[in-house]
Order: C-alpha cells, then sequence, then structure tokens
C-alpha cells in the first residue's frame, strides 16, 4: 500500500447513520471499531443518546459487534459508554494501531473488520496500520481550535483523492449494491 493510500478513507458518509447493519453485513464485516469524539457525539456530549444507543443495539442485534477507540482519558470513554458496554480501549495514542488491535484481538466474531471515525491523520493511518478498512464520517461538530482547523486543512488533499478515485471507479458501498 502505498504512502497516500494510508491517508486515503475507503469509504465517507456525513455521518455513522449511514454505516447500517445491512451495510456491514453486505461487506462481511462483523466487527466495528468506532472513534467517539466528533464520529459518533460531540466532544462536550458525556452520555450516548438515545439514537445513538438504538444505532448500537441494531449493530448488536445483526451480530455486528461494535468497539470504541478513543485518544480521550478514561473517565471520559467510560462515562460515555456506561449505558453501552462496548468494549472501549481510552488513551490509544491514535494514530498508533494499538487500541484498534487490541479490541480485534479480544472480539469473539472474527470476520472482517472496519474502524469508523472522523479524521484522516489519527482515524484512517491508525485504520491503515491496523490493516483494516477505513470508514469516514464528517465531523460533527465543525468548529473546532485552531489546531484541528489546521488539520482539517491537511485532510483536504486526500479527501479530493478520495473523491477523484470514486468519481472514476465507484466507492467501496456503491459497488456492493
Amino acid at each position: 500500500m502505498g504512502l497516500l493510500s494510508k491517508f486515503t478513507p475507503d469509504v465517507m458518509r456525513d455521518n455513522v447513520y449511514c454505516y447500517t447493519p445491512d451495510v456491514f453485513k453486505k461487506l462481511g464485516v462483523d466487527r466495528v471499531v468506532f472513534d467517539i469524539d466528533n464520529t459518533i457525539a460531540p466532544y462536550e456530549m458525556h452520555e450516548p443518546t438515545e439514537e445513538v444507543k438504538a444505532y448500537f443495539a441494531a449493530l448488536k442485534e445483526a451480530g455486528i459487534e461494535a468497539m470504541l477507540v478513543s485518544n480521550n482519558g478514561p473517565e471520559r470513554v467510560e462515562r460515555f459508554n456506561r449505558d453501552l458496554g462496548l468494549f472501549a480501549v481510552p488513551d490509544a495514542k491514535k494514530p498508533s494501531p494499538t487500541g484498534i488491535n487490541k479490541c480485534l484481538k479480544q472480539s469473539k466474531n472474527k470476520g472482517g473488520a472496519v474502524f469508523v471515525g472522523d479524521q484522516i491523520f489519527t482515524d484512517c493511518l491508525a485504520a491503515r496500520r491496523a490493516g483494516i478498512k477505513c470508514f469516514l464520517v464528517s465531523p460533527i461538530q465543525p468548529k473546532e481550535n485552531l489546531f484541528f482547523k489546521l488539520k482539517r486543512l491537511g485532510e483536504k488533499p486526500f479527501v479530493c483523492r478520495y473523491r477523484r478515485k470514486t468519481a472514476k471507479n465507484g466507492d467501496l458501498l456503491e459497488t456492493q449494491d
């Protein structure tokens, strides 16, 4: 895999709800590792909404094992995960693949796996380094500090690369229909 490919997501959608249990099933995916902040909840949301709980319940009902990996500390991750009860790895230090690998190693399911996140330089690279596909979502909370604004600016060439590639070949989800 070339360097540019490590930073280019396999799929990009508006939010996690675009990645339904049916989508994962069609791809042979039965394990999904999710980032928390700005992927499934805004930074300041301490507990999952009913919509988030229903989404993860639907995944579980479909036999898809969901797990959480976050660069946030244990207190934030444990509080958010309290009602979800998922396997979770705090302080993951993404783009290190260690947190994702911990999830996959302990997973009861052994089929296909993907990572769902919102950042190319942490989430996408961590997924690639763990050897799995990366599904990106638009950040829930676009208002971010200067560091994140600069990081998002740096992501633009890779987003453009993804769009060019999918304009030519379709993306992974479109080719599965």
